[in-house]
């Protein structure tokens, strides 16, 4: 089932090299250039004369600690600052050129900044930052790449997320190299000059594509299911609401909006049949090659489509040339690559879960496949693909997704049977449409209107799975137990021969994930949560009912929301009480106990009660605990 280790050179550099840069990185080291380039020329040196004397596995060594070095030294000046407290705004000015341009969709622009950055709490610092622009028309001579700007921003360090419904924002600014995060009004930026060179003309020129295409989506599609043609055709995800991306996620089926290794493939294939007439195999690849690329640069260019593009390139030429190499190796050498071209994509949370779920595929789907026809020999051959296809996926990536996420949905694997043929064919009419709209604009309506009816029934479908009260287990540890004990119980499951030894196996797995439930679970505590308006005190109470304290920054200044929590505390299944302090958690109080089903109560927080909730928690953590932006003066190294 499993390759021997000599098949597979690649996944032993990757996997070496990342267990170096972790062990790395806890040393007190800093990775400046200088002291980085000497590391390295030193470790290459005794490469090479480790080959020269043919022993072969010190040189293997070098280079697994080369690479290592490499990605540690990477990610320490192009990770965020990490804080376990909050760091409120404070005023900054940036100069710097615009490397990418995230959003347009006027009156905000996001976009990613590399320059200067000067603040009172800061000494002057090279870095990139992400930069939210609003107040803007759309039409601004400064919105695109390469543009020379200079602006005041609020700037803050990338948030943690503390919750469930919380964004994280720390490992979207992790994905994107970016260390800081600042706002400011259209009013506050200007144009300093403008440098273009060729990389910043092709940004420009994908753009403008990308718009093209948005704007014939916004016109096919209805308001139900555009957010989900974006997503789908287009890899823009900023239209879908929480409530479609939570649906989604309880119902396991959210890979199919993300453009990967499954769209990519299905691209793939058409461009095959397209040119398959060709005679010279050095034209199909090239023209195979241009096709996938044009589309995953039109899609975003994201991790796991950047990954299933490469990989599809190289898998095709392997077959041209009539070489197959092991589909692990392939999948491995390809992940090496991105992650020495960008190290931080070690962190991106769509790189990681698509580059697990295609080794999954790899190694579990033929043993699946197998073992599904012989204990169920009247089921298609098509479906038992299918569920093959989901259970090796599910196998390698839940586990993760369940750590990085906290869902861990038990209806996927039914659930795919739907999602991802009614997904699959809206992809292919949806692109037909895009392709046949510009030229005869009533066919490509007619596409469009067949992608849009799928659409529709996948969105009713997830909706209704996810309203379920089986649909998902929730919460970090209990997902990542539940998720683990599935992983363990699949790959036990695919030894067994009858059925009476595969309902043993079932059922201790069964028994095991219920006892790691009650030994790993954690009992409820207290918590305390800086929020950017207030601190949350969160405290259980008997019988699943939960206190909350809510403590005003300023309890006097213009009510502020705070959605995340909102959600939060609306889907908490038992008793609530709220104590308020100021208006900001007044008005969150009052919300919630008009939206929630649950007895709710909502009282203005007593100072005895807050002395005593204060005297509950520990010293060092005080109810309005933050960290001052002068203190930020020890971050200067990073």
């Amino acid at each position: 089932m499993l390759p021997a280790a000599a098949q597979i050179p690649a996944f032993r550099l990757v996997v070496g090299s990342l267990l170096a840069a972790g062990l790395l990185r806890w040393l007190p080291i800093s990775w400046t250039p200088a002291a980085t380039a000497l590391i390295l020329c030193g470790l290459t040196l005794g490469a090479v004369l480790c080959l020269w004397q043919r022993k072969t596995l010190v040189a293997y060594l070098c280079a697994v600690l080369g690479v290592g070095v490499h990605f540690v030294a990477s990610w320490q000046h192009q990770l965020p600052v990490r804080l376990v407290s909050l760091v409120p705004p404070f005023p900054a000015g940036v100069e710097g050129r615009i490397v990418e341009v995230l959003r347009v969709q006027p009156p905000v622009v996001r976009c990613i900044v590399e320059g200067t950055l000067d603040a009172q709490p800061l000494p002057p610092l090279r870095t990139r930052l992400l930069l939210t622009v609003s107040g803007v028309h759309g039409t601004e001579p400064w919105i695109g790449v390469g543009k020379h700007i200079r602006a005041t921003v609020r700037l803050r360090p990338p948030w943690r997320a503390q919750l469930p419904t919380d964004f994280p924002e720390w490992s979207y600014c992790a994905q994107l190299g970016v260390q800081w995060v600042g706002a400011a009004p259209a009013s506050a930026l200007s144009v300093w000059s403008v440098q273009e060179g060729w990389r910043e003309r092709l940004l420009n020129v994908i753009a403008h594509h990308r718009a093209v295409v948005r704007r014939w989506i916004e016109e096919l599609y209805p308001a139900s299911t555009r957010s989900l043609a974006l997503a789908l055709l287009l890899g823009d995800r900023s239209e879908l609401i929480p409530q479609q991306k939570r649906e989604f996620a309880l119902s396991g089926v959210s890979h199919v909006l993300a453009i990967s290794g499954l769209h990519v493939g299905i691209i793939a294939g058409m461009v095959v049949i397209v040119v398959g007439f060709l005679r010279w195999g050095w034209l199909r690849w090239v023209l195979f090659t241009l096709a996938v690329t044009l589309f995953v640069l039109l899609t975003g260019a994201q991790p796991s489509a950047l990954r299933a593009g490469v990989m599809a390139s190289l898998g095709f030429g392997m077959y041209l040339l009539g070489r197959l190499p092991h589909p692990v190796n392939i999948v491995a050498a390809v992940a090496l690559a991105l992650l020495l071209i960008d190290p931080g994509l070690a962190f991106s949370p769509s790189f990681q879960l698509s580059v697990l779920a295609t080794l999954g595929i790899v190694v579990l789907f033929e043993p699946c496949s197998a073992w599904l026809q012989q204990h169920f020999p009247h089921l298609p051959r098509s479906a038992a693909q299918l569920l093959a296809l989901t259970l090796a996926a599910t196998w390698t990536s839940a586990p993760v997704g369940a750590a990085g996420f906290g869902v861990f949905s038990l209806l996927s694997v039914p659930l795919n049977l739907i999602a991802v043929p009614l997904s699959n064919i809206a992809l292919v009419a949806g692109l037909l449409g895009l392709c046949t709209y510009p030229l005869v604009p009533a066919i490509g309506a007619l596409y469009s209107s067949a992608a849009h009816g799928c659409l529709e029934a996948l969105q009713r479908v997830t909706a209704f799975a996810a309203a379920l009260p089986f649909a998902a287990v929730e919460g970090e540890v209990r997902a990542v137990v539940a998720a683990s004990g599935a992983s363990v119980g699949l790959l036990w499951l695919l030894q067994t021969q009858g059925w009476k030894q595969a309902l043993a196996r079932a059922v201790t797995v069964g028994v095991a994930t219920l006892l790691g439930y009650a030994l790993l679970v954690p009992e409820p505590t207290a918590k305390v949560l800086p929020r950017a308006h207030f601190v949350a005190a969160l405290l259980p109470r008997e019988r699943g009912s939960m206190l909350v304290v809510l403590v005003d920054r300023f309890a006097r200044a213009k009510p502020r929301r705070d959605p995340a929590l909102e959600a939060y505390l609306v889907s908490f299944p038992g008793e609530l009480q709220i104590a308020y302090t100021g208006y900001s958690s007044e008005l969150l109080a009052v919300r919630c106990r008009r939206l929630r089903s649950q007895p709710t109560t909502a009282f203005p927080a007593p100072a005895p009660l807050l002395a005593y909730i204060q005297r509950q928690l520990p010293s060092d953590v005080p109810l309005s605990a933050t960290i001052r932006p002068r203190e930020l003066r020890s971050l200067s190294g990073h």
